[in-house]
C-alpha cells in the first residue's frame, strides 16, 4: 500500500551523496503506520521506487474528479502506476544538531514546515537549497515557510559545521517522493483517483503538499507474501524514460492522488464502465477486490465484514477479509503495493484497499469510492 521513503539529508551527506550518485537506484519501500480500530496497527503500505531520470512535473491542469456527473460511470482498473511527486518547497522532517551543538533553527522551524523561498528566491529543490545556502555563506537568511496553510517569514543564522565543511541551519529536508501504487477508477477522459488515501511522510506522517507529479509505467518484479507480524509488498522497478511517461499527478488529497492518464490510456480501461456506488448502497457481504498483480486483471473474492457509515476516519469506513484462495496464496492478502486497489460489490464499484492489519494480513480496511470524490 502506498509509502513513502523519507530521506534525512543533511548537507554534509548532500556533498558525499553527490560523489557516489548513480544512474540506476534500488527500489526503496516506505511503511506508513497508523493505530487502528479497537486498539488495532494497521499499516498504510505502497512501494515506492527512487527514480532513475528526473522528469519535471507539469503543472496542475485537468478536469477535477470530484466533478462527478449523476449516473456517471468508470472504469474500475486496479492497474499499478510508477507515481513521481514533487513537493511544494522542501518539507521539513525535523531538527538535528551541528557539530554536537543546538540547531539554529529551533524555536523557528518547525516540523512540518515547508520551506518556499530563501532570501526571496523561490526554493524548488534540497540541492538548490543547499547551493544558495553555501553562497550565503554566514549572513544571516530570511526564510518563507508554509505552515498549516499558512506563510510566515523567519530570520535564521547559518553555522559553519567543521566536521561536515559546510554551512548549515541543523534542518532535514527532502522534497519528492516516487514510488508504485494502484489506480481504483479512470473516466473515459484519462482523470483517474488512486491510492485510496494521501501520501504521507514517513517520518512525520504529514501529507505532501505537491507542485505536481507525473505517472509512468511500472514493471513488476517479484511478490513477498504477507505473515502475521510481517506485511507483504509487491517488489517493481520504475524507468523514468520519455517512453513510458502516462500523464500528470495534480493532486494528493486525503482520499488519495487524482491526475489525468494521457498517454495510451485505454491499457487502464479493465473490464465494461460501472457505476459508483453511493455510500447508503454499500451492505456487509461478498464482494471482490480487482487486480492485475497476477499479470492480468482478476476479480478476487473478499467479505465486507462490516460499513461505518459514521466513522470520522474516511480511511477505515469498510472492513474487509479477502477470501480468496488464489490471492491468499499469491500475496497472503493484502500487502504494499495494493493500495487503492477497488472493491466491487452488486456491479458497483463500491470502495478501496486502504490498509492492512499488521497481525493479520488477510485482513485490512477500505474507503468508500464516493469518499474518494469529496
Amino acid at each position: 500500500m502506498p509509502a513513502i521513503l523519507s530521506e534525512n539529508l543533511d548537507m554534509g551527506a548532500f556533498f558525499m551523496r553527490e560523489k557516489l550518485k548513480q544512474f540506476y537506484i534500488v527500489l526503496l519501500v516506505f511503511i506508513l503506520t497508523i493505530m487502528g480500530q479497537y486498539g488495532h496497527v494497521l499499516q498504510t503500505e505502497a512501494v515506492f521506487s527512487t527514480q532513475k531520470e528526473t522528469v519535471s512535473a507539469k503543472s496542475q491542469t485537468g478536469k477535477r474528479l470530484t466533478e462527478q456527473k449523476s449516473e456517471e460511470k468508470v472504469y474500475a482498473s486496479g492497474i499499478p502506476i510508477g507515481i513521481y511527486i514533487k513537493t511544494e518547497g522542501i518539507l521539513v522532517l525535523g531538527l538535528q544538531q551541528i557539530d554536537g551543538k543546538n540547531s539554529p533553527a529551533s524555536c523557528k522551524i518547525k516540523e512540518g514546515d515547508y520551506i518556499l523561498k530563501l532570501n526571496a528566491q523561490n526554493i524548488t529543490t534540497k540541492q538548490q537549497f543547499i547551493r544558495l545556502l553555501q553562497k550565503n555563506g554566514e549572513k544571516e537568511v530570511v526564510l518563507t515557510l508554509k505552515r498549516k496553510n499558512k506563510k510566515i517569514k523567519v530570520k535564521v543564522q547559518p553555522v559553519y559545521s567543521a566536521k561536515n565543511k559546510c554551512y548549515q541551519i541543523g534542518v532535514w529536508i527532502r522534497n519528492d517522493t516516487q514510488g508504485i501504487g494502484t489506480i481504483t477508477f479512470i473516466r473515459e477522459d484519462g482523470t483517474f483517483a488512486a491510492l485510496g488515501h494521501g501520501i504521507n511522510d514517513g517520518d512525520i506522517g504529514v501529507r505532501f503538499l505537491i507542485e505536481g507529479g507525473s505517472a509512468y509505467r511500472t514493471n513488476i518484479s517479484s511478490i513477498l507474501k504477507g505473515k502475521s507480524g510481517m506485511p507483504g509488498e509487491i517488489i517493481g522497478t520504475i524507468d523514468y524514460s520519455p517512453q513510458n511517461y502516462l500523464g500528470e499527478i495534480y493532486a494528493n488529497t486525503n482520499g488519495g492522488i487524482l491526475g489525468k492518464i494521457t498517454e495510451n490510456k485505454k491499457e487502464f480501461f479493465t473490464g465494461k464502465k460501472i457505476s459508483i456506488a453511493k455510500k447508503s448502497e454499500v451492505k456487509t457481504g461478498k464482494a471482490y477486490l480487482r487486480s492485475s498483480i497476477s499479470g492480468k486483471s482478476k476479480d478476487y473474492s473478499i467479505e465486507i465484514e462490516k460499513v461505518f457509515f459514521h466513522e470520522k476516519n474516511s480511511l477505515k469506513t469498510l472492513k474487509i477479509r479477502v477470501t480468496d484462495s488464489e490471492l491468499i496464496t499469491l500475496t497472503g492478502g493484502i500487502i504494499q503495493g495494493l493500495s487503492g486497489s477497488p472493491i466491487l460489490q452488486n456491479g458497483k464499484l463500491v470502495g478501496a484497499v486502504t490498509h492492512v492489519l499488521i497481525d493479520n494480513p488477510q485482513m485490512g480496511y477500505g474507503i468508500f469510492a464516493e469518499s474518494m470524490l469529496e
